[in-house]
């Protein structure tokens, strides 16, 4: 954050798409956004945020705000890559497809993760939970909550949208990629995350994150009949004066030395790295 305060010109999301509209922005213009809504944007990524007066944009998936569970994709890890117990193999049947992996090697449960996260991810909130229902019981899983990895509460967001310098944003109800359900069901996770985004921050919500980066036509006009000012991919390439405020490219970021980081910086505003 420091090296973003000292060398670019920190702006928020919808200061960019002001920007946008008006066929300019200021050189070396940086935004910051976070997807998902881990408890850590509040605990840590805040005070960074304020120590060198950057803001940012946090897009939060609203279905897990106050539920039982963590993130679908940690608990996933947990079972299949950190956990050392558990059966050698394991069965589910999924979308009437029976499916079977064998666990007795890292190599093995870490296809059954793949399988399984390509699965879960295009499926909504309610069968997802139901799938992983079964997982659980069938590898002997104690679902939890894990504090350091947990989603945020609706309290939680609220604080995080006192700051002046952060925005909220919507990242659907359940995570899942958009481009696999039907237009329908794309609307309803969509409007349902920003009902409930704006029902616990008590004012609008402007823009939205696509989960994984994934979208597809239906999803483009889904966002721009609903009325969002701004919308994020993950597709990484600069932002230009007539970019579409609605596809926003981003670029990821690792977990960078402030070195790498800054050489990283230069090869996204400039495609070279500094001498």
């Amino acid at each position: 954050m420091n090296y973003i305060r000292e060398t670019c010109r920190p702006i928020s999301l919808l200061d960019l798409v002001s920007g946008l509209q008006r066929g300019s922005f200021p050189d070396r213009a940086a935004v910051v956004t976070f997807d998902d809504g881990y408890i850590d944007n509040l605990t840590q990524a805040l005070p960074l945020l304020e120590s060198a007066g950057v803001p940012a944009t946090v897009f939060v998936a609203s279905g897990y705000t106050g539920g039982a569970f963590g993130f679908w994709w940690e608990e996933l890890k947990d079972m299949l890559l950190h956990c050392s117990n558990g059966p050698e193999s394991l069965a589910l049947r999924i979308d009437g497809a029976e499916h079977r992996w064998a666990l007795g090697s890292r190599k093995g449960r870490r296809r059954a993760y793949d399988d399984m996260h390509n699965l879960l991810s295009s499926m909504r909130g309610a069968e997802r939970s139901a799938v992983m229902e079964r997982l659980a019981a069938s590898m002997q899983y104690r679902r939890q909550m894990d504090d350091g990895r947990r989603p945020m509460t609706a309290g939680e967001i609220s604080r995080l949208n006192a700051s002046d310098l952060i925005d909220i944003g919507c990242h659907t109800m359940s995570h899942t990629r958009l481009s696999r359900l039907s237009p329908q069901h794309q609307r309803d996770e969509i409007s349902a995350a920003r009902d409930r985004i704006e029902e616990i921050i008590g004012g609008p919500v402007r823009a939205h994150s696509h989960p994984f980066g994934d979208f597809d036509e239906s999803t483009d006009r889904i966002v721009r009949e609903l009325g969002f000012a701004a919308a994020c991919t993950t597709v990484p390439c600069p932002i230009q004066a007539d970019s579409d405020a609605l596809r926003l490219p981003r670029f990821v970021i690792g977990n960078w030395s402030r070195g790498a980081f800054g050489r990283c910086m230069e090869d996204f505003f400039f495609g070279e790295r500094p001498a």
